[in-house]
């Protein structure tokens, strides 16, 4: 995107995912959609939106397996 050094950018619409966590703690996140974009210094409009993340969670993960006491 061109636009100044300094500028923010919001969105404002719909998106659907899936987040998943494994046991060993990879983790990812994948999202889709489409809003409309707000900014200043860049053009205003409505386009799509995606989202990749992923990585490894460092902390104590739950276990699934149940416990009776």
């Amino acid at each position: 995107m061109d636009g100044p050094d300094d500028f923010g950018l919001a969105f404002y619409g719909a998106v659907y995912g899936i987040q998943r966590t494994y046991p060993k703690g990879f983790n990812f996140n994948v999202e889709l959609g489409a809003g409309y974009y707000r900014g200043d210094g860049v053009l205003n409009g409505y386009g799509p939106l995606f989202n990749f993340t992923f990585g490894w969670v460092a902390t104590k993960r739950k276990s699934r397996k149940p416990t009776f006491q």
